[in-house]
């Protein structure tokens, strides 16, 4: 798992189980201010539409990283569902 082997810390959630699920999404900072405002959106689901709608849980939420890293993300999922 990612959180294995980079170091993210997370603002909500735990790095041992937040991708366990197949519908769990983590979400960067600015992604989850986007959806969810200021609230801690663990728990919430957040919706995807390609051909039909699909709804991960949020099950996380990592800390900003810092700007000179070159690791750049909006979102995890679990590597099956891409």
């Amino acid at each position: 798992m990612i959180f294995d082997v980079f170091d993210f810390t997370l603002k909500w959630g735990d790095s041992n189980t937040v991708l366990n699920d197949l519908n769990s999404v983590v979400l960067n900072t600015e992604m989850a201010k986007k959806f969810f405002g200021d609230e801690n959106p663990v728990g919430k689901i957040l919706t995807q539409v390609k051909k039909e709608p699909e709804g991960f849980i949020v099950t996380g939420v990592t800390e900003p990283l810092p700007p000179n890293s070159s690791i750049q993300f909006g979102f995890f999922v679990h590597f099956n569902v891409i």
